[in-house]
């Protein structure tokens, strides 16, 4: 799809199509299972939370800022409280996760624990750690979010 006359959204939307229900690695990991695992550490499936004193919503607890960044890749016009809408916060997990992995070529359960809690830059950080708290963060928080992957069912 590269070098795609495509508008950039389409694209990222075209890609985010075909991610779902597929491989992650190639090992059965999906990025429905994976978004059904950060819901679990995010919310435990809770759509009316609000978390991080205030600033995260719904099941994913969304900031601002994935919204604005959900808004800027597919140019809609979402507000922040549309987070508490499940099926609004799964397809934002969805659309903004999709968008970063386009550039990996074999994106897995870490890169997309990583994009969530992290942001779109973090993703590098799988296969280029830092030493700082961030990374640590981030290792922390992927480790929740694959014990929660393997509980499912």
């Amino acid at each position: 799809m590269r070098g795609s006359k495509l508008p950039r959204a389409m694209r990222a939307l075209a890609f985010i199509l075909l991610l779902v229900g597929t491989s992650l690695t190639g090992t059965g990991e999906t990025l429905d299972r994976a978004i059904q695992a950060l819901i679990q550490v995010e919310s435990n499936g809770r759509s009316s939370e609000i978390g991080d004193a205030g600033k995260a919503y719904g099941i994913l607890q969304i900031h601002d800022i994935m919204i604005q960044d959900y808004n800027r890749i597919t140019g809609a016009s979402l507000q922040h409280s549309d987070a508490f809408d499940a099926q609004t916060s799964e397809a934002v997990c969805r659309t903004v996760i999709g968008y970063y992995l386009q550039d990996i070529e074999h994106p897995t359960l870490k890169h997309v624990a990583f994009i969530w809690n992290g942001g779109g830059g973090a993703r590098h950080r799988v296969l280029h750690p830092r030493q700082d708290a961030k990374q640590g963060n981030l290792n922390e928080y992927y480790h929740k979010v694959r014990s929660a992957y393997h509980q499912q069912q």
